[in-house]
């Protein structure tokens, strides 16, 4: 006795469409992989460009910060190597007669910060994705005026604000952050 599985009239799939359907499903698939691997690359890289933002603000703000500290009369704009590159430059009351002298200064792409004591003296790295060309740059605003210096040897006169700005280096182009600041002593 025969057994027939198949009902008369119904028949399966051939293997001409199983191969179709597997190739159809085939390039779905690798579709939908690969926007997902373009969607996963751009959520790093602007997480990664989120990150480099945030760093140079608050890097900006502790400089900030810092240089509102500073004796007003102590507040100077120094050559740098030689080159056009400014350095900031400024003393900080540290208890009773005590100051520190306190640089901001950029190498390569490195922010770095020199402390200057009787004790000795110490450099920290701040930030290190600064922009070769002009990553931080300083300059006396006139708030009258307007008008800027930038010149070396520059001393912060009393109608004048403190310009800081740094320009971070991205993969999309560099970021730039800006503040002004008026030291309260």
């Amino acid at each position: 006795m025969r057994v027939d599985f198949m009902a008369e009239g119904k028949g399966g799939f051939t293997l001409a469409e199983l191969l179709v359907s597997c190739g159809i499903m085939t390039i779905l698939l690798a579709a939908a992989y690969t926007l997902w691997q373009t969607g996963l690359g751009l959520w790093q890289r602007e997480s990664d460009v989120l990150a480099i933002q945030q760093e140079g603000r608050i890097v900006l703000e502790m400089v900030a910060r810092e240089v509102r500290r500073a004796r007003a009369d102590s507040v100077e704009i120094m050559p740098d190597g030689g080159s056009d590159r400014r350095a900031l430059q400024f003393l900080v009351d540290e208890g009773e007669d005590t100051q520190a002298k306190i640089s901001y200064l950029q190498d390569g792409a490195q922010l770095m910060r020199r402390k200057n004591k009787g004790d000795g003296a110490g450099t920290n790295v701040y930030l290190t994705k600064l922009s070769r060309q002009n990553g931080f740059s300083v300059s006396f605003v006139n708030t009258s005026t307007g008008s800027r210096r930038r010149d070396a040897g520059s001393r912060l006169a009393e109608n004048e604000v403190i310009e800081l700005t740094l320009r971070c280096q991205r993969i999309t182009g560099d970021y730039t952050v800006q503040t002004r600041v008026t030291p309260r002593n």
